[in-house]
């Protein structure tokens, strides 16, 4: 691989090392709320991972409809070519929510949101962490965009593909409806 030379003008400012992230809204495939309530009622054991209170629970790939299945997939065309490693469901109820992580051992992870992510007040951010934060402290406070984090309002069909490394969280869920919510990691 030859390896691209970058022009720059003088006295210009630019960025390189840019990290990909892919957003789309669209509306959610009927039934896709009723089959959420109805996999975590027959699945009702939560799992303890990046998620403080809460329900996470593993999808079986056979036991997700193939309709949301072909959803995604419509909606993932710009991707880079791509298959589905696991996938599983989370709802978070007030107070509830995701310490900072990233998902080891893929290259893509998504959430796909089936409920507005929070109130209009708190705007249910997801809240990602530049991975150059530490590196470049001193540095930043003369940027005008200083900063570690960049935060995304996320609402009821948006999708959000972002490379497995980049570290996220959300802050604690301050509505009474649940949030939810279908994530899952990807091999290119």
């Amino acid at each position: 691989m030859v390896p691209r030379l970058l022009k720059m003008q003088k006295d210009q400012f630019g960025r390189i090392f840019g990290i990909p992230v892919w957003h789309s809204n669209d509306t959610l495939p009927e039934g896709t709320m009723e089959w959420a309530q109805e996999f975590r009622e027959k699945n009702p054991v939560s799992l303890q991972r990046s998620n403080r209170g809460g329900y996470q629970q593993d999808i079986p790939k056979e036991e997700f409809p193939r309709k949301f299945l072909d959803h995604l997939i419509e909606r993932t065309h710009s991707l880079p070519p791509y298959s589905i490693i696991n996938l599983w469901l989370n709802i978070n109820k007030e107070g509830d929510y995701n310490v900072t992580h990233c998902h080891g051992g893929s290259d893509l992870s998504f959430v796909w949101y089936l409920t507005d992510a929070g109130t209009k007040e708190d705007k249910g951010r997801l809240i990602f962490r530049d991975p150059h934060a530490f590196g470049n402290a001193k540095f930043d406070r003369y940027l005008e965009f200083k900063g570690d984090t960049i935060q995304w309002e996320m609402k009821a069909g948006d999708f959000i593909a972002f490379p497995s490394y980049l570290e996220h969280r959300v802050e604690p869920h301050t509505s009474k409806e649940d949030r939810i919510s279908i994530a899952g990691n990807c091999s290119c």
